[in-house]
């Protein structure tokens, strides 16, 4: 039986992992404006680089998956992705200065940060539920605390960069958490699958594909994806248009990951009991589909602050209920490979969206692409809601359909 202490330490650990994780991942937000204002990019070109660094990662992301399955420790795998992604981050902070902007250099430095940073927080998501289920955690309850941590160094960022720091230093920092937290990750035990189990095999993996809630579930996972997929990569030019300045970027995200916090702690909470999990998840596309719309609805801050309430609740419901929804569908054995085939979804968005984004931006404008997302997300979320009602599921938990 496991104890009380023993439960407090595993909820302790993973709480503080994802705060890290997220505070690292804080810099995603600027991204797109060191390549834009301090390179001096343009939206083609940030799209055709973006794009092309995702589509090459992507084929390495299921490779990842199985890796962490066939070493049966999520841990390890995820603790040497995340010091590749933190090395690249802080070389990538010496561009233009001491590292030569040549497109070549930016390009193998973007693509090593792609292609360690894309699959972690997958495996980050394996590695939590796998501990956390045996001591009757949920993962919500300390997924929250990654959205604390992305929320405060966002808003962090926000309030400082431009004034205080640099976008180069706010790379640097960022760098070393993610560098303290893989330092960290290699310290810790556990992570391994137990070893009652067979290690995955190809059958295991075809019998995945052929599971038909997983394979839905990631259809529309790509409507929830399209935000960091893509939005955030051209948030800066939601800004422009709002006549917003775009380094108060962080002050935006970082009240999204607020809202994504109070989602987890009271939403979730009202709802998980009453609602059955394939209806909830729907959600997200739902709220994204409206703040995807709302977006250029009028200049100034206001709009972009509703939808970003918006966007807060569609995330705190997705990363709140989506790991764990697909843990509740797939086999224990596949875990791993599930969470990070997830993950090739948020990939596959962003390779698609990058690519096509910064085509759509350069010929129609901005809102030709939010609207569009918003149409896409909402078309998914009828869809996957449709198919929940047509294998009736129950929208009462404990009661038969």
């Amino acid at each position: 039986m496991i104890s009380d202490t023993a439960r407090r330490r595993t909820l302790l650990r993973f709480s503080a992992a994802e705060f890290l994780f997220f505070a690292f991942g804080s810099l995603l937000s600027y991204q797109t404006v060191f390549l834009k204002d301090t390179l001096g990019l343009s939206s083609a070109e940030i799209g055709s680089l973006t794009a092309g660094c995702a589509v090459i990662s992507l084929a390495f992301i299921p490779l990842w998956g199985v890796l962490s399955d066939k070493l049966r420790s999520a841990r390890v795998v995820f603790g040497l992705c995340m010091a590749g992604a933190a090395a690249a981050t802080l070389l990538f902070s010496f561009l233009g200065a001491g590292l030569p902007a040549a497109p070549a250099l930016i390009f193998l430095l973007l693509l090593l940060k792609y292609l360690f940073q894309q699959p972690t927080n997958s495996l980050l998501d394996g590695w939590a539920i796998s501990e956390l289920a045996p001591h009757g955690v949920t993962y919500s309850r300390v997924r929250v605390w990654g959205s604390v941590g992305f929320a405060f160094f966002c808003l962090l960022l926000g309030l400082t960069v431009g004034k205080v720091l640099s976008v180069r230093t706010a790379f640097r920092l960022c760098a070393a958490l993610g560098l303290a937290l893989a330092a960290w990750t290699f310290a810790q035990r556990g992570g391994a699958a137990s070893g009652g189990e067979a290690k995955p095999g190809l059958r295991d993996f075809l019998r995945l594909l052929k599971n038909k809630k997983f394979l839905m579930y990631l259809l529309f996972s790509i409507g929830p994806n399209i935000f960091v997929g893509v939005t955030l990569v051209y948030f800066p030019y939601v800004l422009e248009l709002a006549g917003v300045s775009t380094d108060r970027i962080g002050i935006f995200t970082g009240l999204r990951s607020g809202i994504e916090v109070l989602t987890m702690l009271v939403l979730l909470t009202l709802l998980s009991q009453r609602v059955s999990a394939g209806y909830l998840v729907a959600l997200p596309g739902l709220f994204g589909g409206l703040e995807h719309l709302l977006y250029g609805s009028a200049p100034g801050m206001a709009p972009i602050f509703v939808s970003m309430t918006l966007s807060g609740l569609a995330g705190g419901v997705f990363y709140g209920m989506g790991p764990a929804y697909i843990h509740s569908i797939v086999p224990a054995a596949l875990q791993n490979t599930a969470q990070t085939l997830a993950a090739f979804v948020t990939t596959l968005v962003a390779v698609g969206g990058s690519f096509l984004g910064g085509r759509l931006i350069s010929r129609f404008g901005i809102l030709a692409l939010t609207r569009g997302c918003g149409a896409v997300m909402l078309a998914l979320s009828a869809l996957f809601l449709l198919s929940q009602a047509l294998w009736r599921t129950p929208f009462f938990p404990g009661k038969k359909a």
